[in-house]
């Protein structure tokens, strides 16, 4: 294995590609994110691979100035204004090879400003001396270059790593990003690092973006920066998000600052509607089952005919009541999804407002409460909205009308 890793990296079998990132108020592209691709037909095409045989068989200093060589050289190739985030990991700050000044002499003969230069602190390797490392960090800073800290929420010291380095960008882990509509933990914690980033001049990417839902919590949020999957996938070419998804950042952000000081009166129910993908009503009660047990934070799914017009729900509670009978399993398993679905289910126009949508709610029977509310648009399937996810926008709606009232009828300013 060392031979063929050792022929891949001093032969530079190595190929950089580069993922957009995109400023969530605007859809733009900030910079691009270098990242490494071994040979095609090689098990080293995968990078998590390749950098750990290459600690184990100590070349990680080569394979990273191979790499740093080659995301440089390839950037510079296309004459862009973004910066360039390239990886580093703390163990090579340690590591007997390693050069002070190698990267100015190369950001030098590339013709690139080290100001469009950011490196990423993997927090994923443990940092055994922050002395030494915070030196390192200093040296970097006072060339010019930005920092980040890169997977934050899964390696070690995060925390501390934060505090020691004071970088310009931290990004949090796609473990935090993903399902991060669905999951109220989650948004407190992102929440509490945007907060941070705001108090001390820092800004927040977020990796791993795949579902429009999880951007608009994103932006909800407040966070700066996101890039993933739905933006763009890794190319050799510097890529633009779709302008789809550019449309979709705009319009989230315009409907954000338009009910800013909103209340519940004035905002629209599908405005907060989440598109969750539906199932036709000839969907086996099987396949509902797999879906419910593959992503346990689905509580219910809309039941739609082949025209998108909605015909029931099931809650996933309700659906494991039914089929976990004595015979419910035998019975249902191979029948169709609207044998055991709501039909009587709520549905919402998308212009209805919050306040009114509210005062529905509290009149529903005790045991459908907390069912889906089903959001339609000129009469076809739109999305859903949980009774929470409601709760929480009324409540923030009617603060910030208070909040904004107190400020303009208060005489001490």
């Amino acid at each position: 294995m060392s031979d063929e890793l050792r022929e891949i990296i001093f032969n530079n079998k190595l190929r950089s590609v580069f993922q957009p990132i995109i400023s969530m108020q605007t859809g733009e592209v900030i910079g691009y994110e270098a990242l490494t691709r071994g040979p095609k037909d090689s098990k080293y095409i995968n990078p998590e691979i390749l950098f750990e045989s290459a600690k184990t068989h100590d070349l990680l200093w080569d394979l990273e100035i191979t790499c740093r060589k080659n995301a440089i050289k390839t950037f510079s190739t296309h004459n862009s204004d973004k910066f360039l985030f390239v990886n580093i990991d703390p163990a090579v700050l340690k590591d007997d090879h390693f050069i002070k000044g190698f990267t100015k002499e190369l950001l030098a003969k590339y013709n690139i400003s080290p100001t469009s230069l950011i490196f990423e602190i993997t927090e994923k390797t443990s940092i055994d001396c922050y002395k030494n490392f915070s030196e390192v960090i200093d040296y970097y800073k006072n060339q010019g270059y930005k920092i980040a800290i890169d997977d934050v929420g899964t390696g070690y010291s995060g925390l501390t790593t934060i505090a020691k380095t004071r970088p310009n960008y931290i990004k949090m882990d796609m473990s935090l990003i993903t399902n991060v509509t669905r999951d109220n933990f989650k948004k407190a914690i992102i929440k509490s690092f945007v907060d941070f980033a705001n108090s001390t001049n820092t800004k927040i990417i977020a990796e791993g973006i795949e579902d429009v839902n999880d951007l608009y919590t994103l932006i909800e949020i407040g966070v700066h920066y996101g890039q993933g999957f739905l933006i763009n996938r890794p190319a050799d070419n510097l890529m633009e998000p779709p302008e789809t998804i550019k449309k979709r950042i705009v319009d989230k952000n315009i409907n954000m600052r338009k009910h800013s000081f909103s209340p519940s009166s004035n905002v629209k129910i599908g405005e907060i509607a989440k598109e969750v993908s539906p199932v036709l009503s000839t969907t086996t009660c099987s396949e509902v089952d797999k879906l419910f047990k593959s992503n346990h934070s689905i509580r219910g799914i809309s039941i739609v005919n082949n025209s998108y017009s909605i015909i029931g729900v099931l809650m996933n509670s309700d659906f494991f009541s039914k089929v976990g009978t004595q015979y419910g399993w035998s019975i249902y398993m191979k029948r169709p999804i609207h044998l055991i679905m709501d039909s009587n289910p709520l549905i919402i126009d998308y212009d209805t407002t919050l306040d009114i949508v509210s005062k529905i709610v509290i009149s529903r029977e005790e045991d459908k409460l907390y069912d889906y509310i089903i959001v339609k648009k000129n009469d076809k399937y739109f999305g859903v909205v949980t009774v929470i996810s409601l709760l929480e926008k009324t409540m923030e709606f009617e603060l910030n009308v208070a909040k904004y009232s107190n400020s303009l009828t208060d005489t001490s300013l």
